[in-house]
């Protein structure tokens, strides 16, 4: 078991599987990153589940980035 703070990097090309955190004195938390090139499609659309005030409070920028400027 890693401490608290502690960060795993992995190759999420890998085939990986998960289940229901069951354990109720450690709770576990993951944050998945993709990045990929502009012409190849998203793993979510942020376009449609995007809060309309966040696509306000966030910059040019950042909704170009994000591929959430209007097209």
């Amino acid at each position: 078991m890693a401490p608290s703070g502690s960060v795993g990097v992995f190759n999420g090309h890998i085939w990986h599987g998960g289940t229901q955190n069951r354990t109720d004195d450690k709770p576990r938390r993951a944050f998945h990153c993709y990045f990929a090139a502009r012409e190849h499609a998203p793993l979510s659309d942020q376009r449609n589940t995007m809060l309309p005030e966040t696509w306000e409070r966030i910059s040019p920028a950042a909704r170009y980035i994000l591929d959430v400027d209007v097209d």
